[in-house]
Formats: structure tokens, C-alpha cells, sequence
């Protein structure tokens, strides 16, 4: 195992391929940390069905943009 990572640590490549393996290591880590919110809630159907609102009496379409026109 010695002379696996004095090897490693000699040759170029296998510095940044380890350099890149410890960054994608730590992203995954601390990426929760960092973004706490739920992915998927950005991702969510804005969609209202007609008369759900008053607001909004025909509802929404998917882009959460309402039906009704102006």
C-alpha cells in the first residue's frame, strides 16, 4: 500500500485524478450542508385547478402562469 501512494503521489496524473476524487468525495458530503432544501421542491407542478382560487379563477398551467387572460 506504501508503494501504491508513492507512486500516486509521483505521477501527475494520478495526482489529479486523486485531487478530483477528493473533491467529488467532499461535494457529496457536504452538499446537504450547503443546500438544506429539498431539490424537488423547485421542480414541483405549480399547476391550480379552476375555481381552487379566487385569485386565479381558471387555475394555473403547468408554469404556474394564470389561465385567464389579462
Amino acid at each position: 500500500m506504501k508503494q501504491f501512494w508513492k507512486q500516486m503521489l509521483r505521477n501527475p496524473s494520478g495526482m489529479i485524478g486523486l485531487i478530483i476524487l477528493v473533491i467529488a468525495i467532499f461535494l457529496a458530503v457536504a452538499g446537504p450542508m450547503v443546500f438544506p432544501n429539498s431539490p424537488w421542491r423547485m421542480v414541483q407542478r405549480p399547476f391550480l385547478p379552476p375555481f381552487t382560487l379566487a385569485s386565479v379563477p381558471l387555475g394555473t398551467d403547468a408554469l404556474g402562469r394564470d389561465v385567464l387572460p389579462a
